[in-house]
């Protein structure tokens, strides 16, 4: 996933969250979801097109308030407007456009794509925390992750929490402990 002292790139991300939203996708259709497949994966593969172009701004930056928020998405859209939009056959830009804001939604898709959205940040949160690395950002997004899954009426989800998570965090004693704390005490 991440070598010694390289950040990820979009292109890692967007192929960890692709992986993860299939995984996700699979189970919930083992488990009677019906998954609109060509939805999941356009999802998937096209939700950080726009930070290509910007350049990853990390969540805690743009959420850190509702003003920010707007800002960021505003730049975005004019920069996928230069940068892919006008450079589109004038036929193709209307397809594209719906594809590029297929995001996260309330579907069954796009409730999945938040999840693996999700889950690559806490393995990222997990593989930093691993390597001592001392920034409280990662044990911020950490505790916030599994939080933010915990929380969430999937059953893919349920899953990943009680039979992947343990094993990602391995030997890690102390982010065990705290990750059950989480899920059992609803800390």
């Amino acid at each position: 996933y991440m070598t010694e002292d390289v950040r990820p790139t979009v292109s890692s991300h967007t192929f960890t969250v692709a992986q993860a939203t299939q995984m996700l996708g699979v189970i919930e259709e083992k488990n009677g979801t019906p998954i609109n497949w060509r939805n999941l994966y356009e999802k998937a593969i096209n939700h950080d097109v726009k930070e290509a172009i910007t350049g990853d701004i990390l969540s805690h930056v743009k959420n850190r308030n509702k003003q920010m928020k707007a800002l960021v998405q505003q730049i975005e859209n004019e920069l996928t407007e230069d940068y892919i939009f006008s450079k589109l056959p004038s036929e193709y830009v209307d397809i594209y456009r719906k594809i590029l804001n297929n995001d996260k939604d309330e579907t069954i898709e796009g409730q999945i794509l938040e999840a693996a959205d999700k889950i690559d940040a806490l393995i990222e949160a997990i593989i930093e925390l691993q390597r001592n690395n001392p920034e409280e950002e990662f044990f911020k997004c950490f505790i916030e992750n599994i939080r933010f899954l915990r929380d969430m009426d999937l059953y893919s989800v349920k899953y990943f929490l009680n039979n992947i998570l343990f094993e990602l965090i391995g030997d890690a004693t102390e982010l065990k402990k705290i990750a059950k704390q989480i899920l059992t005490w609803r800390l």
